[in-house]
């Protein structure tokens, strides 16, 4: 009669737990990889990209609020542009739609001084209803500033900066529509054929 004694470990918990922290590390690096590819495929320029092409970011903000966080109880990473940073922009270049109008700008009370170093009303805009504001650097500019400034008290009393005149003109009030313009989706399509690397050899004891 033979005997055989044998005897074993349960090391399945251990494989599990390196397999999540392997896990948790491609996913940023995938995170990262992503992120990256989308931040260098949008441009720094004032006018707007063509339609179906990634946008332009008129000051770069865009390009700055993509981030990406890995979910570890759902072994996902989540990549793009944060809405706490340029609010629901990004998703609506992604795929298209409509932004809100921009808000109105809100006017303010004069406190002009007229006399050169000051600052008042230097020209009438939109149908003389307003004033676009500056600093008053010649005597020339003066004169035009005391000839304009009885004109504008009279019709509103209020006037604009030049950021806000400028605001103005750009469409507030107005429903903006974007074509779609995807830079996420283009980013993950690039970086899919590296993606497998990241999960090779990631789980070790």
């Amino acid at each position: 009669m033979i005997h055989a004694r044998t005897r074993y470990s349960d090391s399945s918990q251990a494989v599990v737990q390196a397999t999540k922290r392997g896990s948790v590390t491609a996913l940023r690096k995938a995170g990262a990889l992503i992120r990256g590819i989308a931040m260098r495929s949008i441009r720094v320029a004032p006018d707007p990209a063509p339609a179906g092409h990634q946008p332009h970011s008129r000051t770069g903000r865009l390009k700055a609020a993509i981030y990406f966080a890995v979910e570890r109880d759902l072994s996902d990473v989540v990549i793009g542009p944060s809405a706490s940073a340029v609010g629901k922009i990004g998703r609506t270049h992604e795929l298209g739609g409509v932004e809100p109008p921009k808000k109105r700008p809100v006017l303010r009370k004069h406190n002009w001084i007229l006399k050169v170093g000051g600052h008042g009303p230097m020209r009438l805009v939109m149908g003389r209803q307003l004033a676009a504001f500056g600093k008053i650097r010649t005597e020339k500019q003066l004169a035009r500033v005391l000839a304009i400034a009885p004109e504008v008290l009279r019709r509103s009393g209020e006037w604009l900066t030049t950021r806000q005149l400028e605001h103005a003109a750009s469409g507030a009030g107005k429903v903006r529509k974007y074509p779609a313009r995807p830079f996420m989706n283009p980013a993950l399509e690039i970086g899919r054929k590296r993606l497998p690397r990241m999960w090779a050899k990631s789980v070790r004891r």
